[in-house]
């Protein structure tokens, strides 16, 4: 018990010490990719870090374990005035894209299967090898084969998927596509 007890205030100590060294909340939820379109024609791709009511504070990297000020020289406040259409990419995307291209290629596909399959003709040739011997079989290939093709067109799909803010100088649209967006909590 007496070589616990130091042990134990060794770890306490430790625990409170890097607690204190900790510089603020971390984000609720990690920097969302987007890209700006200015007034000039330049743009500018990245994270949105933060927001305000007439500014984002943009970082050229996404940066989630890394505190704010390691990437300072990164970032960008930029103001309502200057931003002309702001784009943001919506999160879960991807996956979202992904099961839904995996489920309408397998409807599509057992259909298309199950539609397509005729009765084979007797054939002469003993070596002949029938792919599928009835319609349900057919079907099935089917669905495999649209599965397979749902999911690399929806994950694409889905990776590309972004939402769009036409915002040209003005706070009111600003603010309405920080709501609609929900770029930071």
């Amino acid at each position: 018990m007496k070589q616990i007890t130091p042990l134990l205030i060794l770890i306490l100590t430790t625990v409170i010490s890097a607690h204190a060294q900790y510089s603020g909340p971390e984000p609720k939820s990690p920097p969302r990719r987007a890209w700006i379109e200015f007034k000039g024609g330049d743009t500018v791709h990245g994270y949105v870090r933060s927001r305000s009511d007439s500014t984002l504070l943009f970082a050229r990297k996404s940066a989630f374990l890394k505190d704010l000020r390691s990437v300072q020289t990164e970032t960008r406040v930029i103001s309502y005035h200057d931003i002309d259409v702001l784009h943001v990419h919506r999160p879960g995307s991807v996956w979202k894209g992904f099961g839904i291209g995996a489920a309408s290629g397998a409807i599509i596909g057992a259909i298309i299967g199950a539609l397509t399959w005729q009765q084979p003709a007797p054939s002469q040739d003993q070596w002949a090898i029938e792919i599928f011997d009835n319609q349900a079989e057919s079907a099935i290939g089917g669905a495999i084969i649209g599965t397979a093709s749902g999911m690399l067109v929806g994950a694409l799909v889905g990776a590309l998927s972004h939402k769009k803010f036409i915002i040209h100088g003005k706070k009111e649209k600003f603010m309405e596509a920080q709501r609609r967006a929900r770029i930071l909590p």
